[in-house]
């Protein structure tokens, strides 16, 4: 499997026959799964602190997932999903005003890529499991929606990640094939939905 453990300059993609590059979001195109986690913490208090195991179990996954498996292991009370993403979303608006937290979300070098492949006549798309709220949180703040030809969020698609559909969504929307797109993923879920995409991917660690 090829992997970025550093933002690559485009000139090093660039290849015939590619006119897309698909970026998922959470550790990938932002440094969000920390915020994530921070939520996660802050909202389950030191009674019920999840535990490193069951934070890394939540990387990368949906949040109908993670609702769902915290109400089995009776570690919230019966609070709706609605809610509980609320909650999630309230905690996100609060950090992002911090210029620090700000700052640590995005690195400047994903954006140059996005910005020299735009100008290369490339398309640039979003692929997330997270709640469309959520992302349209993340990316307002920061002032990053107008960057994207297509955005497909949770809500988008029948099936999620680790299902490939997200994927062959974006293919169609963006009217192209596998062959002429690049994905970048983190987690082991999203490699997952890459791979089975058929499309060429790379696993990215340059935030981590």
């Amino acid at each position: 499997m090829n992997e970025f453990n550093r933002v690559p300059e485009y000139i090093e993609l660039k290849e015939e026959g590619i006119k897309s590059l698909i970026f998922d979001m959470d550790g990938t195109l932002l440094n969000s799964e920390v915020l994530h986690e921070k939520a996660l913490i802050e909202l389950l208090g030191e009674k019920s602190k999840p535990t490193r195991e069951l934070l890394d179990l939540f990387v990368g996954v949906a949040e109908p997932y993670v609702h769902k498996t915290l109400l089995t292991k009776g570690i919230i009370d019966a609070i709706s999903f609605v809610d509980f993403v609320k909650l999630k979303n309230e905690k996100f608006v609060e950090y992002l005003k911090d210029e620090d937290v700000f700052n640590q979300v995005l690195n400047p070098s994903v954006i140059k890529l996005i910005a020299d492949a735009r100008a290369d006549g490339l398309k640039i798309a979003l692929v997330t499991a997270s709640e469309k709220d959520t992302t349209e949180i993340f990316l307002n703040s920061l002032n990053l929606k107008g960057i994207f030809d297509l955005i497909l969020t949770r809500e988008d698609t029948k099936k999620t990640k680790p299902h490939p559909m997200p994927y062959l969504e974006a293919f169609k929307r963006l009217g192209m094939t596998d062959k002429e797109c690049i994905i970048f993923e983190d987690s082991i879920i999203g490699l997952q939905a890459a791979k089975e995409s058929k499309a060429k991917f790379f696993k990215v660690s340059w935030y981590y």
